[in-house]
């Protein structure tokens, strides 16, 4: 009997297994396809409006400021690259280190190279699976992943974070965004009920800053900073500067935590 049973548990999990790898390889194949026909229009619609172009630039920003130093021979992977936007920011920002991009949407991709050919800008571009990195172990000194863990159930977070890390040289680190469930709970109530009813897409995963610590359980040091605190876009309209000083005070203080995202910024041991 006991055998039985032990039988019957395996053969459950095991197609407990395979129906999550196809719901995993059904959300891959959704998103690839969701965002190549938003490609074309994908940065245009994301600056429209003055909350889109304060968000992305502050981000950015952040962002940029959290890479550091880097020199020529510095191996940067971005992962999803998209449009390349984020690599173009860094291009015209005087940056010159090697930079390689990685994303599942051939349209992006497509956008993303024309986009690179105007910047005149040296950036490798090709199809490729966060699960499934094409590189081999301690080969990237930065690696960025944008607006991208929102999308996914938290329940793939460590084996993207594990593939991650693997492709991550040691003192090198990885700098991405999470979206913070404290921005107002109302907000974020209101953002998933759009995104779920009037966009037809799937609402987006947040994570609980408690939390943090055991989603980088593996790296050895963590930082966080915050972006994007609501209302700042409209006063930059009206103030530029302080609502530049109050999106700096944000970044550092408890505050970020009330931020539209957490950027996280994790070292990977020297060992």
């Amino acid at each position: 009997m006991a055998l039985l049973s032990t039988s019957l548990n395996s053969e459950v999990l095991g197609m407990n297994v395979v129906k999550d790898c196809d719901r995993l390889h059904a959300l891959k194949e959704s998103l690839a396809h969701r965002y190549t026909k938003q490609s074309r229009n994908y940065d245009a619609r994301r600056s429209m409006s003055v909350n889109a172009r304060f968000f992305f630039e502050v981000a950015y920003r952040t962002i940029n400021e959290m890479i550091g130093p880097t020199h020529k021979h510095t191996v940067h992977v971005d992962v999803p690259v998209g449009t390349a936007r984020f690599f173009c920011y860094l291009r015209d920002r005087g940056r010159t280190h090697r930079m390689f991009g990685f994303d599942l949407s051939p349209g992006m991709l497509s956008v993303g190279r024309a986009k690179a050919e105007q910047h005149s800008a040296e950036i490798a571009l090709a199809r490729g699976d966060a699960f499934h990195l094409p590189l081999a172990d301690d080969t990237v000194d930065v690696l960025t992943s944008m607006r991208f863990f929102h999308l996914l159930p938290s329940r793939y977070w460590p084996a993207v974070l594990a593939e991650m890390h693997r492709v991550i040289r040691p003192g090198g680190f990885l700098i991405t965004e999470m979206r913070n469930p404290l921005r107002g709970g109302a907000v974020a109530f209101v953002a998933d009920c759009r995104d779920r009813w009037f966009r037809g897409g799937p609402p987006h995963t947040y994570v609980w800053p408690h939390r943090l610590r055991s989603q980088f359980a593996d790296w050895s040091r963590v930082e966080t900073r915050g972006a994007g605190l609501d209302g700042l876009a409209w006063l930059s309209t009206l103030l530029p500067r302080t609502a530049r000083r109050l999106h700096d005070l944000a970044r550092y203080t408890p505050g970020r935590y009330l931020t539209r995202d957490l950027v996280i910024k994790a070292y990977k041991s020297e060992r």
